[in-house]
This record gives structure tokens, sequence and C-alpha cells, in this order.
């Protein structure tokens, strides 16, 4: 996974820069500084530093080191104060710079960086920069824990910005909620959306080399418990896996919707087999044209490389607080942990798929999860969210939903199961094997998202 890149900008008064207290200490905490850096740079940040790595007290000083900070394309910087500081020289450079800002100051008596934090915080807020003030020691694995966080969600804002998704088809069973102004993502998240027809990818499908097909079936056998025969259905599932991912090379795409019902599963054939494998390689394709649900994935997909499930809320036991995840045929097979032993490839329910298709059969593994939802309330996002604690059931509990061979996931929640369902948007909801929390919330406060813990 690609580290976050954060700018690193010590912060002084000009006063300060030589100024040595009664006891004659420096007060610039240039020493502790250091420290955090070091720190962060064990923890999963690359951290970038102006050329003359100085303290910076001045206007011109702050400009000149915040458009270096552009070009070298961080996305976020941290100004670290050192000392006291003086906001004015620094808050206009600050609003320019258009980028997220952690505001950090060492919980030290020497050198009053303190004051110095509180200060700029104030400034910031008063002219309405967004930005996020920490406090703490940076021998603290909390404190760098809460850095970590901020930069992980910051880098999600910057790839955001950078991205393109593509709707191929449209909503699928009349859900009005799977839908999205494009020219809202742009203004949002700096995502551009383009659009193709199902039957684009029929035609990629179609032209997908004979050799091609049974390299790739032969390479399916090898890695899960068991695939069913090379017919016509199998083979043109394997054709919309490697049809899709050319038409994501080719178009340039990062993360895609497919509508998939009905018109593709009951005239070609199910695409559940071509979302499963491009998904459990990291390549971020929502079923059902479900816009908002690739948006939620491909956001996972940023922070962590963890695998993930997208599926429906199938119900939640009030008396034991678990959630159960059941998707139609859809699975990413590593979900299972153990792809060889335990995924099983099945002939798709032809209730969704007249054509046929292809479903992915597992278990999820046990683990910690994230769990989430991007949605829009009069046009505003907000984010559904919550945590848990997946772990395997048995055959008897799985069949309770009526459909044996569908992937499963069960969540013990953390939260209050009842108000999970009361406030979700959709029969979708999403979750990573991972402890992502922090993150989002970080991600919903860069982006202005209402977040809505359940």
């Amino acid at each position: 996974m690609i580290k976050p890149r954060v700018g690193v900008v010590l912060l002084c008064a000009p006063t300060h820069v030589t100024l040595t207290d009664h006891l004659g200490r420096p007060l610039p905490r240039t020493d502790l500084a250091e420290k955090t850096i070091q720190a962060l740079s064990k923890s999963n940040v690359e951290v970038v530093l102006s050329a003359d790595k100085g303290l910076v007290h001045s206007v011109e000083g702050t400009r000149k080191v915040l458009e270096e900070m552009r070009r070298k394309d961080v996305d976020c910087v941290m100004l670290y104060h050192t000392a006291w500081v003086w906001p004015g020289r620094h808050i206009q450079a600050v609003r320019e710079f258009g980028r997220p800002i952690i505001l950090f100051a060492e919980a030290v008596a020497q050198g009053w960086p303190t004051v110095g934090l509180t200060g700029m915080h104030g400034a910031l807020d008063e002219i309405g920069i967004e930005h996020t003030t920490i406090y703490g020691c940076s021998h603290e694995p909390q404190t760098i824990r809460r850095i970590v966080s901020y930069a992980l969600a910051a880098r999600a804002r910057n790839v955001f910005r950078k991205s393109r998704f593509c709707i191929i088809g449209g909503r699928a069973m009349e859900v009005p909620q799977m839908d999205i102004d494009p020219l809202q993502w742009v203004e949002k998240f700096g995502i551009d959306v383009d659009h193709l027809d199902q039957y684009a990818l029929v035609l990629e499908a179609e032209a997908v080399p004979k050799r091609d097909i049974e390299s790739c079936y032969d390479r399916l056998k090898s890695e899960m418990k068991s695939v069913p025969g090379l017919d016509m259905i199998m083979e043109r599932s394997i054709r919309l896996y490697l049809g899709l991912k050319k038409l994501q090379k080719s178009n340039q795409f990062d993360f895609c919707a497919v509508k998939n019902l009905f018109e593709l599963s009951n005239n070609y054939c199910s695409a559940s087999l071509a979302i499963s494998l491009l998904n459990d390689e990291g390549i971020v394709v929502g079923s059902s044209g479900d816009c908002n649900g690739a948006l939620t994935s491909y956001l996972f997909s940023v922070l962590t490389d963890q695998i993930q499930f997208t599926s429906d809320t199938q119900m939640v036991e009030l008396e034991t607080n678990v959630l159960r995840m059941v998707s139609d045929g859809i699975a990413p097979p590593s979900l299972s942990g153990d792809k060889k032993n335990k995924t099983v490839l099945n002939k798709q329910w032809l209730g969704e798929a007249h054509a046929g298709g292809i479903c992915v059969s597992l278990m999820g593994k046990p683990g910690p999860v994230a769990i989430a939802r991007l949605a829009r309330v009069r046009g505003r996002y907000v984010m559904q969210i919550a945590e848990g604690e997946a772990y395997s059931e048995n055959p008897e509990k799985m069949a309770e939903c009526g459909f044996t061979i569908w992937p499963q996931t069960f969540i013990k929640l953390k939260g209050d199961g009842r108000k999970f369902v009361e406030t979700m948007r959709s029969e979708y909801i999403h979750c990573v094997y991972d402890t992502v929390v922090p993150e989002l919330l970080d991600f919903c406060k860069i982006l202005d998202i209402e977040p809505i813990l359940s």
C-alpha cells in the first residue's frame, strides 16, 4: 500500500528563533520535532521536508514552503509548533495551500508550543480553514496513530481528486439511491465520472481469445476447492472477467459499477464471477450499478489493502447483536482466508440469472472489521460507520437465510444492532478486515461528510 505523504513544517515566532528562556534553554523545540519525524517515518508515513529544513516564521517563508509542498504533491501538511507562533504570518498561505492541515504541538513546558497551537487553531477556525488539531507527545503510540489516521484520510482525498469512475449500464432493481449526480462527484470528491453501455462489456468479452479463457480456467481450478466444468456459462463468466479487466485498463478508470441485473444476467451471463475476481485483485467493481456502494469500497481500497466484502444486510439478530451479511453470489475468493480449501464456485441461482452465471460460495474469515456506507440525505453526503468482529458459523446457521450457496459473513457488532439497521439507507453494506474507523471519521471531517455511528 502506498504511504501517505506528509509535509512537516516547523513554525516559530520571529522573536523566538534564537531566544532562550531564563534557564538558558532554547525556546524552539526542534529536538522534539526530530523525534516526531522519526516516529512518523517508522509508522507507514513518508515524511516530506522543505529544502532548507529550517524554522518558518515569516509571510514569505510560509508561502514559499507551502508552494514547495504542493509541487511535491503531499497529501497533507503538519504545522509543527516548536514554540509560540504568530498566526497572522501564516493564515493566508495556509488558505491558498488548499490541502488538509494538521496542527501539532508537544505537551511540554519548555518552549511554550501549546500556546502556539491554540492560537493557530483559533485563527484557522475564525476564517473557516478546515484542519485538525492534535496535541500529545511523539513517544505516545496513540498520538502517532492519530497523525497517521488523518494522513491516510488526506491521502484518500488526494487519490479521489485524481480518480476516474465508470458506470457500466445503470441502476438495477429500480433503487434510486444507487444513482449519483456526476457533477457533484467532481465538485465534492474530484472524481471524474464516465459511462459505458453494458453492450460494450459484452463486445469486449466476446473478443477474448479462447486460449486466454482456458488459461484463466486452469488457474481457477488450481486456486480453489471446486470449480464447475468449462461449459458455455463458465466460459462467458470468464470472458466477462477478462473483458471487464481490459475495459478498465483501456478506458483508464480506477473503479466502476456494473448493472449486471437483469439485461446482462438474463441475456448473456451474470457478471458475478467477474466482479468477485476483480475485487480480489484490488480493482474495485460495484454490482447492481450501485455507484455510492462502489465509492465506499473504493475508499476502503485507498485506506487499506485488506480484503473487503459488499453484500445485503440480510438481518441483524437483536438478541445477539450479530449482523448477517449475505451476497447473492459475489465475493472476493480471498474472503474465505483459504481459497484452496474453502472457496467453491457454483452455478448461479437462476432466479437472478436466467442466462446462468457463476456464484462464489464461501464463509468469510474471522477478524476485526470496519463497516461503512456512503449515502445522501437530500443531496448531502453522510456516512454510516460501525465496527465489529467477524467469525465463522456452522452450515445450519448459514442455511437459515434460504440460500445455501451464497457467500456469507457473520459479524458481532460493537454498537447497537437495532440502530445499525434503522440508520441504513441501502440494502447493501460494506466491510473491510481492518480497524480503519478513525480514518473514516477523519475522511468525513476533511470532506465535510456527516458521520453516523451505529
